[in-house]
């Protein structure tokens, strides 16, 4: 049975999908079941586990946006994924995740010892060195937009799917596009 994981970098993975005029996913749960099917097309049966970063505003500076972001979460893990919350900081007017490219790498070494494969939806740069140390003892995948000029996360991958090829095979009534 192959295992695999899929770690979504999620300030990285929405801002890629804005620039293909996507806003987000009705159900993210679809990420997985896509690629749950293309691996047990290519390999057969298959474990495959998701894992979703990202962060919420301070409850005392931005009441709605933290509960809707909590709200976000809640609805992820009730469709089996996992979530990482990072934390929030206002930098002038607007707001900086932070720790979660940090959770991301551990997660990308933790991962390697169990899993056969690792997809990672994220073209961050930073994560170069961690997709270097786990590529001996798994494969790992990144799903990122031809658009992206991350030469570095390019290079140390195993190799790239194109998000605008993955994209294109999720189902369209699950995909949000951006109101013109």
């Amino acid at each position: 049975m192959i295992k695999a994981a899929i770690l979504v970098d999620e300030n990285n993975l929405v801002s890629q999908l804005k620039k293909m005029g996507i806003q987000g996913l009705h159900h993210w749960r679809s990420l997985r079941e896509v690629m749950h099917e293309l691996l047990e097309r290519e390999y057969g049966p298959t474990e495959i586990v998701c894992h979703f970063y990202g962060a919420v505003a301070p409850l005392n500076k931005d009441i709605n946006e933290h509960y809707n972001r909590k709200n976000f979460f809640r609805a992820l893990r009730r469709d089996n994924i996992i979530v990482h919350e990072g934390r929030c900081i206002s930098n002038n007017s607007k707001w900086e995740e932070k720790g979660v490219d940090v959770m991301i790498a551990l997660d990308l070494v933790e991962l390697s010892r169990t899993q056969n494969i690792i997809f990672l939806f994220s073209g961050d740069s930073d994560l170069a060195p961690a997709v270097e140390r786990v590529k001996k003892p798994c494969k790992v995948v990144s799903v990122i937009s031809d658009q992206l000029s991350s030469r570095w996360i390019k290079k140390v991958s195993d190799s790239v799917l194109p998000l605008e090829a993955f994209m294109a095979i999720i189902d369209k009534s699950h995909i949000r596009y951006i109101e013109k």
